[in-house]
Order: structure tokens, then C-alpha cells, then sequence
């Protein structure tokens, strides 16, 4: 059994939609499972455990109009048994139209629903007390048969990595033993970063 998931853009959606793996894995073990992502985000789910092939979109492909349409005939190169379209641009519309698949699975849009066999409606509430990012994406895996648990994104770090982190605080003067918050206060959209005085209240 092949199975695609495609998630492009963002790291944050990256990782986040890597859960669906672990979540594929539990029902089908034995599956071959695909991430299509864009290649800035590869280090993000490098050493995921669950994933197998990883087919990355790359800047030039975006550019260029005959390396997209060489991209798309080596997606459709490969029969799988379901595209799970997490992104739903158009641009993964017309990669899911030409990918050769019976099973093909996204969020609904009028404008796209054509090129699915399966369109979800996105849950405006969660339903199991999870996060609704978590809860969207697990409900694209329905058609698979794949039942809703409360799975968290995880980064999996090297050995080698872990201890260069380790070496990286202790030369900060930052105690080990202590809990650890790291804080992102920049954004891609404008009303993501976290505002200056808003800080300035702690």
C-alpha cells in the first residue's frame, strides 16, 4: 500500500501534519508513506520514524512551468492507493488531478471538489478536547478508516543533535536541570508576531 500526504509551505504546518503519519502507521504498518513538502521544510521531519520517502518541491520547480510538469509526471509515475491533499492550493489540486490514485482526499472547496474522490468539511469546534489543527488533519485520514487519537508533533533530534544543544546552553550559562521554554516571537503574517508592548507588560 502507497500512501501520499502532501503539505507544502509552512514548517509549522509541516510538523504539524507529520502526526498523520504516526497516526497511518498504527493502522497500516506495513504501508510505504510519502511526504510531499517544500524543500526549506525537510529538516523539520529529517529523522521522522514514520515516514519513508520524502518528495520535496523545490523553489525552481515552483518557478518554472516544464519543471512543474516534470514534477507532476514523476508523481504520476507512482500508483497510490490515496493522495491525502493537506494544503489544497490550487497548485496541489492539479498535482492530485494528475496523480494516478482511486483515492483522493482533501478539506472542501467548491472550486477544487471536483478532483477528489473524498472532501472533508473542516470542524469549526474540536470534538475530542484536541487542538483544531490536530483534529482537521486527522479527519482527512477517515476514508482510510484511521479513528481519531490525541497524537502530538515531535521533532526527532540525532543523538548528534541532542548534544550539540546540550554544549550550545552550557556554554550560555543555561542550567540543564531547569525547565526550558523557547518563545518564537516573529510571524510570517502580520498579526502572528507578537507585539512590543505586549511584552513590555511582563
Amino acid at each position: 500500500m502507497k500512501i501520499l500526504i502532501i503539505q507544502q509551505k509552512m514548517i509549522g504546518d509541516v510538523l504539524t501534519s507529520s502526526i498523520l503519519f504516526e497516526a497511518l502507521r498504527a493502522k497500516y504498518p506495513n504501508a510505504t508513506l510519502y511526504f510531499l513538502i517544500n524543500s526549506h521544510t525537510y529538516p523539520v521531519v529529517e529523522n521522522h520514524p514514520f515516514i519513508d520517502e520524502y518528495i520535496l518541491y523545490t523553489k525552481q520547480i515552483e518557478a518554472s512551468k516544464i519543471k512543474f510538469i516534470r514534477f507532476v509526471k514523476q508523481i504520476r509515475a507512482v500508483n497510490y492507493d490515496a493522495i491525502i491533499d493537506v494544503y489544497g492550493s490550487t497548485t496541489t489540486a492539479l498535482i492530485c488531478l494528475f496523480g494516478k490514485s482511486k483515492m483522493k482526499v482533501a478539506y472542501h472547496k467548491n472550486y477544487t471538489a471536483f478532483v477528489y474522490s473524498h472532501t472533508i468539511k473542516r470542524l469549526k469546534k474540536p470534538l475530542h478536547n484536541s487542538s483544531l489543527a490536530i483534529e482537521n488533519r486527522l479527519k482527512l485520514l477517515e476514508p482510510l478508516g484511521v479513528e481519531f487519537k490525541p497524537y502530538t508533533p515531535k521533532i526527532y533530534l540525532t543523538e548528534q543533535e541532542i548534544t550539540n544543544a546540550k554544549q550550545f546552553l552550557s556554554d550560555a550559562n543555561i542550567n540543564l536541570n531547569a525547565d526550558l521554554f523557547m518563545i518564537g516571537v516573529t510571524g510570517v503574517v502580520l498579526k502572528k508576531p507578537t507585539l512590543l508592548n505586549i511584552w513590555r507588560r511582563y
